[in-house]
């Protein structure tokens, strides 16, 4: 499996400043299954999960498919890392989101803009595996 990684670097306080790993902290795996149950998305605070039922996100190698996403995401389309390099900030289709915590289980992002409904907001944005 093929992945992004984030440009975080494991640097150790204290000892010489010659890289000792040039491995990154975590990385953004691209092909991976999220979805809503047991997480949560936000919206300027306030629990707006309902409106997502079922909701799930997909990510393959250059693209992406969400499910009872209404207009939080599109259904489908590709994905990128912004500025080619790194994945803590990408580009889904025309939207723009910053991860925020990746880990084994768990998927993180915020972005700025209308989700389902016309809801406008800062959104966070929690998906499990």
């Amino acid at each position: 499996m093929r992945s992004v990684c984030f440009a975080f670097w494991d640097v150790a306080v204290g000892l010489p400043r010659k890289r000792i790993s040039k491995k990154p902290l975590s990385c953004f795996r691209r092909v991976a299954s999220w979805k809503l149950l047991g997480g949560s998305i936000k919206v300027d605070g306030k629990d707006e999960s309902a409106q997502y039922p079922g909701f799930s996100l997909s990510f393959t190698e250059k693209g992406y498919a969400s499910s009872n996403g209404g207009k939080l995401l599109k259904a489908s389309g590709t994905w990128k890392c912004k500025d080619g390099k790194t994945a803590k900030v990408i580009t889904l289709g025309k939207k723009e989101i910053t991860i925020t915590e990746l880990t084994k289980s768990k998927l993180v992002f915020t972005f700025v803009g209308a989700g389902a409904a016309g809801i406008a907001g800062s959104y966070v944005v929690t998906l499990t595996k």
